[in-house]
């Protein structure tokens, strides 16, 4: 086929596999049963979607307008805060021995509230963490803050990647590693189906 550049190009699977393999990675970190599965479902995230770019621009690179039209993509890998870091996390956990994020048990706060005075009477949990008993006196917030896996500030070839809390001019909650997740899928996205428009008549399937 012959796409917008005037070059005969043909359509690769291989960009869009590693697509769908970033994005079971994501219902696998749904799914998880627990702390270090949700972490190395995580790490598999990372290595897959790397793989994507990896992968889209072995193939498309072949024309020589590849590398003006990726242009605004590759900046936006390395100065977007959340895509650097995920381009960078990877990086780090496939050549450091640092860790990239760190695990958090579940956990009651119990504290004084608008009054700033409050005296726990007694308390007592149950066999799984909850609070069977609480006797207080005064104003008191009791939050219950579940199991969850944080992100780390990461250092890749000697530069420190601060954890995002931006991704394309949003805010963004970086404790959420599903929505961050699919923030960068759908980047990645949007990148292989515009490659396809442009490079390929007519253009493949968007997934």
């Amino acid at each position: 086929m012959r796409g917008n550049t005037g070059e005969i190009m043909q359509h690769s699977d291989q960009p869009y596999i590693e697509l769908d393999r970033a994005r079971k990675a994501i219902e696998d970190m749904r799914q998880a049963g627990s702390l270090e599965d949700l972490e190395e479902h995580w790490k598999e995230y990372l290595r897959r979607l790397e793989r994507v770019w990896n992968k889209a621009e072995n193939h498309f690179r072949k024309s020589p307008k590849w590398d003006s039209w990726h242009g605004p993509f590759k900046t936006l890998r390395r100065k977007d805060s959340m895509l650097a870091y995920l381009v960078n996390a990877r990086g780090a956990d496939e050549h450091t021995v640092s860790e990239i994020t760190e695990r958090h048990g579940e956990r009651v706060t119990i504290s004084p509230g608008l009054s700033g005075r409050a005296q726990i009477r007694s308390l007592r949990f149950g066999s799984n963490g909850e609070i069977t008993k609480l006797d207080v006196e005064g104003d008191t917030v009791v939050e219950f803050h579940p199991a969850r896996v944080r992100l780390l500030p990461i250092t890749n070839r000697g530069v420190i990647y601060p954890v995002p809390t931006e991704h394309l001019s949003e805010r963004i909650d970086p404790d959420n590693l599903l929505d961050v997740a699919a923030r960068g899928l759908a980047f990645y996205t949007d990148l292989l189906n515009k490659a396809e428009a442009f490079f390929i008549q007519p253009a493949h399937p968007k997934r």
